[in-house]
Formats: C-alpha cells, sequence, structure tokens
C-alpha cells in the first residue's frame, strides 16, 4: 500500500473528507441482513441500490470516510453534480466532482440525501464493483460484519441488535483530525508486545494486512525490508519497498492475536492513528456506531427458540 490510507482512498487516491448530511432509515426496527461476496478473497462486495436503482456490486469499507460511485453508473443514473473538492493523492493534488443522491440502500437499510464521490475511469475498482461504501453511510447504521458465514447485518439508530451479542465491548473512536482533515473512522486502542505500549488502530476492511504509518521502526526489533505485497481495493497486490515483521501479540481488551504478520512503508506524519487493523483478522466483529463500542468475535445471546429478531431460527457467528 504505497501509502495508501484506505481512510483517504478513491482507489489508489488518498481522498480526504467533506461534511455531509444524510438521514438514515429502515423498512422496520428490525435488522436488515445480507449476504456478501469477496474481491481479492477479502473485500466485502454487497449489493446496492442507488435512487432505487440496481443492485450494484459495492464494496463495504470500514476503513474509508465517504461513499464511492464510479463514472459509467453515476452518468447511467444522471446523478447530478453538485459540486468538486480537491483531494491528495499519490500524484499530487487532484480535484473530483461530487454527485447527489436521493437514496443509497442495502436490502432496505437506507441512507437518503447523499452526496458521493464521482470516480473517474482511471481510478479502476475490482471487476464488476461500481463503488465503495464508506462510514458517512456506515455511521448511521450498527453493524455486523461476520466474515465466517458472509452475511453482513445493519440496523438503524439504537435498537436491539446491540444487546444480542454477547462478547467485551471495546470503545472506540468515530471521528478524528488526520493531516489537517476531518475524517470519519473507527479507531481501537490496543496493548501489544511492541514496546508494551498501547496503540491505536483504524478497524479497516479495505486492507489484509496489519499496516503501520511509523516506519520500520514501528515494527519492533527484527523488521527486515523486503519488496512487500499488500492487497487494498485499488489492487489485489500491491508491490512496494517496505519493511515486515511478525508482531508476536496483539490485545484488545481480553482479546488476544498472536503472530500477526505486520508490514510499514516509510513514516507517514500527521496521522493520529498508529495503523490499519484489518476485519478480516476476525470472525467476525460487531460495531455499534450508536453506542460507540466493537465487540470482536461476538457470540449470540441465548434466545428463546434460538430465533432472531425477525422470529426466525438463525446460527450465530
Amino acid at each position: 500500500m504505497t501509502r495508501i490510507l484506505s481512510i483517504y482512498r478513491v482507489i489508489g487516491l488518498l481522498v480526504f473528507a467533506f461534511t455531509l448530511s444524510a438521514i438514515a432509515d429502515s423498512p422496520d426496527e428490525n435488522t436488515t441482513r445480507v449476504s456478501f461476496t469477496t474481491a481479492h478473497q477479502f473485500l466485502v462486495v454487497v449489493p446496492v441500490s442507488i435512487n432505487g436503482a440496481g443492485p450494484f456490486n459495492f464494496l463495504l469499507d470500514t476503513g474509508t470516510t465517504n461513499t464511492d460511485i464510479d463514472q459509467v453508473v453515476a452518468d447511467q443514473l444522471s446523478l447530478p453534480r453538485v459540486g468538486e473538492h480537491e483531494v491528495t493523492a499519490i500524484q499530487g493534488k487532484l480535484h473530483l466532482s461530487t454527485a447527489h443522491t436521493e437514496s443509497i440502500s442495502i436490502a432496505g437499510a437506507t441512507v437518503r440525501d447523499l452526496d458521493v464521490n464521482v470516480l473517474s475511469q482511471t481510478n479502476a475498482l475490482p471487476t464488476k464493483v461500481h463503488g465503495i461504501l464508506g462510514e458517512d453511510f456506515l455511521s448511521k447504521f450498527d453493524l455486523l460484519i461476520d466474515n465466517q458465514h458472509h452475511v453482513v447485518e445493519l440496523q438503524s439508530a439504537r435498537g436491539q441488535m446491540s444487546e444480542m451479542f454477547d462478547g467485551e465491548r471495546l470503545p472506540v473512536e468515530l471521528e478524528g483530525i488526520m493531516q489537517g482533515q476531518y475524517v470519519n473512522h473507527i479507531i481501537i486502542v490496543t496493548a501489544t508486545k511492541l514496546g508494551n505500549k498501547p496503540i491505536r488502530l483504524l478497524v479497516d476492511s479495505g486492507v489484509n494486512y496489519l499496516y503501520f504509518f511509523g516506519g520500520a521502526e514501528s515494527l519492533g526489533f527484527g523488521a527486515t525490508e523486503r519488496e512487500c505485497a499488500l492487497a487494498n481495493i485499488s489492487s489485489p497486490s500491491k508491490h512496494f519497498a517496505g519493511y515486515s515483521n511478525t508482531i508476536p501479540q496483539l490485545r484488545f481488551g481480553n482479546k488476544k492475536l498472536s503472530n500477526l504478520p505486520a508490514i510499514a512503508q516509510q513514516r507517514i506524519d500527521g496521522m493520529d492513528t498508529d495503523g490499519l487493523m484489518p476485519t478480516s483478522a476476525f470472525h467476525s466483529i460487531f460495531i455499534s456506531h450508536s453506542q460507540r463500542f466493537i465487540i470482536l468475535d461476538p457470540s449470540w445471546k441465548s434466545m428463546p427458540l434460538a430465533q432472531d429478531t425477525r422470529g426466525r431460527p438463525r446460527s450465530g457467528p
């Protein structure tokens, strides 16, 4: 990931946020549940409707602030352009157009009046993928990403969903300032055997490796210089000169992960996090935007007749 930070990215671009106002709603108070497929073996791909049209395949990316749509679909739907804004990109400063959507939905879970970035054809998405759902959409919901069963569940506002899981509730931060720009993201503080100090990680479904911003020294003793490959939204295998090491242990509350492969490139200044933590490291993850906590590898609480909120039998993560 040659300075590809998912919180910024519009496919190879390091895209900063512009502030949006949107309203989320759902057809009822129950949870919306949808199966997902994967791209590059780890990216979450969900069916999305735009202004009632579709569905189109979108990547669900907890590590990016803004929702993006490719230019072909934006033109096909005649989405009105509402302006341009400057982004910081690998190539330097670029301008992206923004378009207005009346509604964006996943199986009925809807956010209305959302402005989105329009991706040019040079910002290539994975095959048959037409956009990226960012935190401007996802933050309107409590969210379960079940990697084991390839299921995503969403519930608007604060509802029963947050009370349905057993597991340690770990506090998260949902806003920040990175290199002078406001961003929406999900930050968790963890303890590590690396230097025995807490580190701040962005919870990111758009990367497949633990990635540090602090250069070689952030990986601890034994980091080796090598050609690294990091899968990300723009490429299934992005190669760059960097450093790699195995992190002996990360501890999230009582949850421990051992012997995690990690990579870093050069130091990146102005970040309010230490790196990116892939959601694919867990069987499942529940994110409560409404109450600002996450549960890693949650289990379903015992329910009468093993039923979910819609009265149907279910199996847990």
